[in-house]
């Protein structure tokens, strides 16, 4: 399973205090689990911005280490088809990083673990502005877009040979 990891997943699991949700979610990602992978671009925009907000932490250098010595780093092209760009741009979704996430779910397993109201996740009252915008990826791209919880679920029942 090739799974795109928000950066705001990875800031509240290793920079914020005794959120064992996000713990486990990351869990999903060790020796364990050799299939589960987790897809980052070629150019490194996704290590950049998860260098920028959480390379600073000894926990996520170990995490991330361990995942590249295990092959669980998967490197894909983050570039987004220009007509998919253009249609997510028009509903208001414009961050270039967000869009890179976006393009590596679309060329991976389509599933996307993201805390960000961008995307129609996380705070309810942030979130349900842009519930247009998480419609339109679940509905038009075929994506499946969870937060934590939701892909702590998910990703268990991968790993039981449940999918769903």
């Amino acid at each position: 399973m090739r799974v795109v990891v928000d950066t705001n997943i990875l800031v509240k699991a290793f920079e914020e205090i005794d959120i064992p949700t996000l713990r486990m979610l990351l869990s999903h990602f060790s020796d364990e689990n050799p299939d589960m992978m987790i897809v980052i671009d070629f150019k490194g925009i996704v290590r950049g911005e998860y260098q920028t907000e959480v390379g600073h932490t000894a926990a996520f250098q170990k995490w991330f280490t361990l995942l590249e010595s295990n092959n669980q780093i998967e490197y894909q092209d983050g570039t987004i088809a220009i007509k998919v760009g253009a249609a997510l741009r028009e509903l208001g979704f414009h961050e270039p990083s967000d869009q890179t996430f976006v393009a590596l779910a679309l060329k991976t397993d389509k599933t996307i673990i993201t805390e960000d109201s961008d995307y129609g996740k996380g705070k309810p009252e942030k979130a349900e502005q842009n519930l247009h915008i998480l419609q339109f990826m679940q509905d038009e791209l075929h994506l499946r877009v969870f937060d934590s919880a939701e892909a702590a679920h998910f990703l268990r029942e991968v790993a039981a040979g449940k999918e769903s």
